[in-house]
């Protein structure tokens, strides 16, 4: 192993247990008090008037359709317009069929059978179509609270009608957002790919580098994702939408460079990552880059676009070299002309073959589609038969739970949901005592819902607490406080139950199979004449696969019981970025493509059987210093996982 650190088999793989830290921690990400005060004022926009004019049942119906403001918030905006629209008119179906339900009376089996199939469908295409969170749990939530509110046959059309009007303002807001606000998905997108970049050029220490490694080439996937999906076909915004998408081309060659750099220029990297900060901050505030005219003002404080180092100690290596061109490329993107790429690639997927290959056998949007249906039907079941009220609430509880899938956040989701609602049933019981008018609940419901918004990814048990004492006096009955307690306890332990019993770990042979096409993959980059080292999709086609391959085993070792397979097969997936990178640094092998292919494919079979790969060596004058060096890392680290 070279002095670079890259291989580092020795460092140990991610720990993902559950722990307590984890449920008392903020999650990651800033707070956002905007998106808050947004929230709050289409929900008392809706809520409020709505109320004032038709009463409090049509009121929750606009309140609810009004929620798609809420959802697909980190989808590029030319798509979330779109999207919101159908999510609107579907949240007002949903709640219609809440109403129904509670103008029949319909009995307690009703509800749980209706509940379990919207469960199924809407988690299973909300997990096809890769929908942001809450996902498909938003339509449980509003099934659950519009199926316990007293209705009359006559409320079904006003219901209808102001749940259409809710969603309508949800809508423009939507619209509002995306065109004067800055936060648009495929900025961020990008800001999180440039200061990705600027933390592997910053990363000293074998740990740092192997997660700045992993980090820039997920933020490089994200970020190509989202500024495709972001493709308008407007004119107006052709200019801009092109620029950024050069943006994402030019990192992903500043990445390849910076990922292989020798620890001997660490010390040079600092103004480039200072570079790529500016630049990444610039994109976020959304001023730059320009949209084509010269006029407009470059980066804030920034140094400019020549205060890059042109006569280095080191210039002649190569990485150097391709990390210094790129980084001056994308600080000339604002002012010339940016050619245009064709990628060949479809913005979204085909609706229907994704949702058919969602319905096949071993998918993993069906599985965990059925196992929150599972889990919903017996917590019904179960709370029927225990004899506690508001069967939809645990029900809710319980799908609420399994937003995600791993083994360890469904643990500490269940842990926070539970804490939260017992410190989120004191303020209730107090304003339930007090007798508060129609009026005012409404009023602290739509406040509760935007104080929410923030809490609801840094931490569930405080956004527990303030959603509690919201929705809990929408309802009707006695005995409120404490069902509301119980029927949580129950749906997240049923949750938890059920995802220990029906969840499918990966096999062995399915983490080797991973391993093996990101080897067969890297082999093929390796040996393909053409495309040029500089090539953008060259460094698609290498990075991608080691990711994928990188995010099957993250997932293995996310189980509260990984397979020893996992573990064993980490140290090779640290070889396969290593390798990946310094490639990546290197023009495309041609002299020794024959040779080359016979060690990649000699590789492959052996992890992808688990065999321990013959003394394997890399053809004599072939490739830098450090390609050869992560060759024999993942040699030895295939050995090491066959033992």
């Amino acid at each position: 192993m070279s002095a670079s650190g890259g291989g580092s088999g020795a460092l140990p793989p991610p720990s993902h247990g559950f722990g307590w830290r984890r449920v008392v921690g903020f999650g990651p990400g800033p707070w956002a008090p905007g998106q808050a005060l947004a929230v709050m004022a289409v929900a008392l926009a809706t809520f409020g008037s709505v109320y004032l004019w038709q009463g409090v049942v049509a009121g929750v119906a606009a309140f609810i359709g009004s929620w798609n403001f809420l959802l697909e918030r980190y989808t590029p905006h030319a798509h979330r317009r779109f999207a919101t629209g159908v999510i609107g008119v579907v949240l007002v179906a949903v709640t219609l069929l809440g109403f129904t339900l509670s103008v029949l009376g319909a009995a307690w089996w009703v509800f749980v059978l209706v509940m379990t199939g919207l469960a199924f469908c809407a988690y299973l295409v909300c997990g096809a179509l890769q929908a942001g969170p809450p996902g498909g749990f938003m339509y449980l939530l509003a099934l659950s609270l519009t199926a316990v509110i007293p209705a009359e046959v006559g409320d079904l059309l006003p219901v209808g009608l102001c749940g259409l009007g809710g969603a309508a303002v949800g809508w423009l807001a939507v619209c509002a957002s995306t065109r004067f606000g800055k936060f648009h998905a495929e900025r961020v997108a990008v800001a999180q790919l440039y200061g990705a970049l600027a933390a592997l050029l910053r990363a000293e220490s074998a740990p740092e580098l192997v997660a700045a490694r992993h980090q820039a080439a997920s933020a490089l996937d994200a970020a190509r994702k989202a500024v495709r999906r972001s493709v308008t076909g407007s004119p107006a915004r052709a200019e801009a939408e092109l620029r950024l998408r050069e943006l994402v081309h030019l990192a992903a060659l500043a990445i390849a460079a910076a990922g292989s750099l020798p620890p001997g220029l660490r010390g040079l990297r600092a103004p480039y990552a200072e570079r790529a900060e500016l630049t990444g901050a610039g994109v976020a505030r959304g001023v730059y880059p320009a949209n084509g005219a010269p006029e407009l003002p470059p980066l804030p404080d920034d140094p400019g676009l020549r205060a890059l180092p042109s006569a280095l100690p080191a210039q002649d290596d190569p990485s150097l070299r391709a990390l210094d061109s790129a980084l001056r490329e994308i600080g000339e993107v604002a002012v010339r002309k940016v050619p245009r790429r064709v990628g060949g690639e479809r913005r979204y997927p085909p609706l229907l073959p994704t949702l058919r290959a969602a319905l096949s056998p071993g998918s993993p949007a069906l599985r965990h589609a059925g196992r929150v249906a599972v889990a919903v039907l017996v917590t019904g079941l179960v709370n029927e038969a225990l004899g506690l009220g508001h069967p939809m609430w645990s029900m809710t509880a319980a799908a609420s739970v399994l937003q995600a899938t791993p083994t360890h956040v469904t643990l500490t989701r269940g842990v926070q949901r539970c804490v939260g609602t017992l410190l989120g049933l004191v303020p209730t019981a107090l304003l339930l005592d007090a007798g508060p008018s129609t009026g005012t609940v409404v009023v602290l419901s739509s406040i509760a819902v935007g104080l929410a918004q923030p809490l609801l990814i840094k931490h569930g048990a405080l956004a527990m607490v303030v959603l509690t004492p919201a929705v809990v006096p929408l309802a009707h009955g006695d005995g409120l406080v404490a069902d509301r307690f119980w029927d949580t306890v129950l749906g997240a332990g049923v949750a938890l139950v059920c995802t220990l019993v029906l969840w499918r770990t990966p096999s062995g042979a399915h983490l080797r199979d991973a391993v093996a096409a990101a080897i067969r993959a890297m082999g093929e980059a390796a040996t393909r004449p053409a495309p040029a080292a500089d090539d953008p999709h060259r460094v698609r086609q290498v990075l991608a696969p080691v990711l994928a391959s990188a995010q099957v085993l993250h997932g293995a070792l996310a189980d509260l019981g990984p397979r020893r397979e996992a573990h064993a097969l980490w140290p090779a997936q640290l070889a396969l970025y290593r390798l990946g990178y310094a490639l990546l640094a290197g023009p495309a092998a041609e002299r020794h493509a024959g040779e080359l292919r016979g060690v990649f494919a000699h590789l492959e079979d052996a992890a992808r059987h688990g065999r321990a790969p013959h003394p394997t060596e890399p053809p004599p004058g072939w490739g830098t210093p450090e390609t050869r060096d992560g060759m024999r890392d993942l040699a030895h680290a295939l050995t090491a996982a066959a033992r």
